[in-house]
């Protein structure tokens, strides 16, 4: 095995052939084998800039073992530690997160006399491989914490990578690192979702765990009448809260056909403030499909997401919203509202997808066809305030049975499908110009996560890259032909779609993924901090860090 995998890393990396192009700016490096202890977890590895890349495998609280390799990954040195004795008997939930410069060990501690919890943590020494030798406690909740989701802009988004759960927590990181908020629910007071308010902790530290502020703040509308769908917290250290509220005491009130029975708030949390400044989203009458709150390198709190004409009709089109922090206002952002032609929907449609589209096409008293299921990905902002959007079909499909199984007994049985289709690229600039485009792609897996589905995205040497598993049968795919599909588990290759700022796109094939003798996830790649995605795959026992770069 390590005869053909140097050999393919040779070509990969010196002379850029195979399926790929000797033009192609990626350039790909996989390291030798490399084994971890057993039955410890492996996780994401974090950049370390010029110090390499660290391997960080733990299993639960009891044993972490690190492991750091240069950027060109090899291996540099390792170390197995045991941190127990610093640590509480009951901590739990172990969560290793980089936070700027500095790295930690998250956990929940429990403190069951007086029934309630907290987090805790230990600071980590990159250049000892070890941790300080004393724990520092962050926060404890004022009663029971309920162990369940806060909030969730969607399971299936994978658009930020500075929010982290452990336990009954949910950890979020500002855009420049400089605020940590940790967020947990306290166990509500009515079981009733028309009689409870939810009370949200909220707790901020800066980069060194120096408390900012804290406090348990009781949502402005009941459980009810209320959706959380996105939160973050910014460099100034306020938390921004998007909710969907209806118009009625529940969803079920006041349900049309057209027009929503909601509107979206922007709630604002801050320092010394009970309450929240309320800041209401409008969209010109047209009906928000899906919306994501994110900050700026700048500090700006823009609010992205798709939007259609009517709530029966599919996404249209995409948006971007400013707030105005001093006049709790928001407004449109780069030109307006960015339509998806309909010319680019129908390309590389075939057979029976052309023909529904051409239905819905003729049905529409408006003569839309729009796109269904989309899922936004990653959003960018770039130095000269041009916006990237990108975004993919996504969607899960449950099937339950029930079926008999002898002597009068049932049983049921449930299957997934998961679909990983189109990906829609929208670029923005200040002076009001935009362009979209699709990357035709069909994807398939039988189960509920799709592991080898979707797709990663770099902006890197000023241009988008996008990086999906394809199948093979799609290398000269036409404008007219719809791509076929490729199936979980079953090879394929790996595919890269480059577009400059004009949105000109490029092609590059960067080899078949059974060449890479590993698991291969693309969309559990990381950011580096050499223009590059970073990754672990364990097969067989063995770990393998790969490394995707543009050069």
């Amino acid at each position: 095995m390590k005869t053909c995998l140097s050999l393919l890393l040779s070509l990969f990396c010196m002379t850029g052939i195979l399926a790929q192009k000797t033009d192609s700016p990626v350039k790909m490096m996989q390291s030798n084998d490399f084994e971890s202890p057993g039955r410890h977890e492996i996780l994401s590895p974090i950049p370390y800039g010029e110090k390499g890349i660290l391997q960080v495998n733990n299993k639960g609280v009891s044993s972490f073992n690190f492991q750091l390799f240069s950027n060109k990954l090899t291996l540099i040195k390792e170390n197995t530690v045991e941190p127990e004795d610093k640590l509480s008997e009951r901590a739990g939930y172990p969560s290793f997160v980089k936070i700027g410069d500095k790295s930690y060990l998250f956990v929940r501690d429990v403190y069951r006399d007086r029934d309630k919890e907290g987090v805790s943590c230990l600071e980590f020494n990159i250049d000892k491989l070890n941790f300080e030798p004393k724990a520092k406690k962050l926060f404890e909740s004022s009663d029971k914490v309920a162990y369940n989701g806060l909030f969730g802009f969607s399971d299936e988004s994978f658009v930020d990578d500075n929010n982290i759960s452990f336990g009954s927590y949910k950890m979020d990181i500002s855009k420049n690192k400089k605020t940590v908020l940790f967020t947990y629910r306290l166990r509500p007071e009515k079981r009733n979702d028309r009689l409870n308010n939810d009370v949200i902790g909220m707790q901020l530290f800066d980069q060194d765990m120096n408390k900012i502020w804290g406090d348990e703040m009781r949502m402005p509308y009941t459980e009810a009448k209320m959706d959380n769908l996105s939160f973050i917290v910014s460099d100034d250290a306020k938390v921004y809260i998007l909710s969907r509220v209806y118009e009625g005491e529940t969803p079920r009130e006041k349900r049309d056909r057209k027009l929503p029975n909601y509107h979206l708030e922007l709630l604002i949390y801050e320092k010394g403030k009970p309450t929240p400044d309320i800041v209401q989203i409008k969209l010109n009458n047209l009906v928000p499909k899906s919306a994501y709150l994110f900050e700026t390198e700048k500090g700006e709190i823009l609010l992205g997401g798709f939007y259609a004409k009517s709530l029966i009709k599919p996404t249209d089109g995409a948006f971007v919203l400013q707030l105005d922090k001093s006049t709790k206002t928001t407004s449109i952002l780069n030109g307006g509202l960015f339509e998806i032609p309909a010319e680019l929907i129908r390309a590389n449609t075939s057979g029976r997808e052309a023909r529904q589209l051409e239905r819905k096409e003729r049905k529409d008293d408006e003569g839309d066809i729009g796109v269904d299921n989309l899922v936004i990905r990653s959003i960018y902002v770039i130095n000269d305030g041009t916006i990237l959007l990108t975004a993919e079909q996504y969607r899960v499909v449950t099937r339950t049975m029930t079926y008999s199984t002898g002597n009068g007994g049932m049983s049921t049985r449930t299957t997934y499908d998961t679909y990983a289709d189109d990906i829609y690229v929208i670029s923005a600039t200040p002076d009001g110009k935009s362009w979209v485009r699709k990357i035709p792609k069909a994807q398939h897996s039988n189960d509920y996560s799709g592991a080898e589905l979707s797709y990663s995205s770099i902006f890197a040497k000023n241009n988008l890259y996008v990086f999906y598993t394809d199948n093979k049968k799609n290398l000269d795919l036409k404008n007219d032909e719809s791509p076929k599909t490729h199936q979980q588990g079953r090879g394929g290759y790996l595919a890269c779609v480059s577009f400059d700022k004009k949105g000109e796109m490029k092609k590059h094939l960067l080899g078949e993924i059974d060449e890479f003798e590993t698991n291969f996830f693309i969309r559990r790649f990381v950011k580096g901090d050499n223009d590059n995605l970073i990754y672990t795959a364990r097969k067989r026992r063995k770990n393998s860090m790969i490394s995707i770069g543009i050069q």
